[in-house]
């Protein structure tokens, strides 16, 4: 696609970029609540594990007693999407290694948080309109799909599918403290 195609093109990105802002920044203040108070919450800490490839996260959650920090990845999913596939990159073991060797974290160093009606609740239907043919489409999402490619890729590994209104963040702050 041509530089003037992609200028003409819209853009979705922004409208999730906003979405996923809001959403951060609901589960580290709903985290923060909580948490006990030796538990220190910084929002997006830029990390350098590879040569000149920077990371910048949402959160970090440090045990100011054991020294010991787990990174916070946040996907906020209302229209379906690969928000999911983008966190997998997470999970890879030659980036968990470099993250262990240069930051004191678990064994698991990153936490991975889905929260939207993407991820949990009923199916539904995202209508979209086609700019260019102003054909419109009609595409069915189904949490459960999402909740069951989560279970087996990301099957021991640190994350959790937040409820509405963040019902179960009690456990989720269990799990962080459990980790760290």
């Amino acid at each position: 696609m041509s530089g003037k195609h992609l200028s003409k093109r819209a853009n979705w990105q922004a409208g999730a970029r906003v979405t996923g802002d809001k959403g951060e920044k609901a589960f580290l203040k709903k985290l923060r609540k909580a948490l006990p108070e030796q538990y220190e919450i910084r929002s997006q800490p830029v990390l350098e594990v590879i040569k000149n490839k920077k990371i910048l996260l949402d959160g970090v959650v440090t045990n100011t007693e054991t020294g010991k920090s787990v990174f916070i990845e946040c996907k906020t999913g209302t229209q379906g999407g690969n928000a999911h596939e983008r966190a997998y990159k997470f999970a890879s073991p030659k980036l968990k290694r470099a993250v262990r060797k240069k930051y004191n974290t678990s064994d698991e160093p990153f936490f991975l948080v889905f929260a939207g009606r993407t991820f949990i609740g009923e199916p539904f239907y995202v209508y979209r309109t086609n700019k260019k043919t102003r054909k419109k489409s009609r595409t069915l999402v189904d949490p459960k799909k999402y909740q069951a490619e989560m279970k087996v890729l990301l099957e021991r590994k640190n994350y959790a599918i937040m409820k509405p209104r963040y019902e179960n963040i009690a456990e989720v702050a269990k799990k962080i403290m459990e980790r760290i």
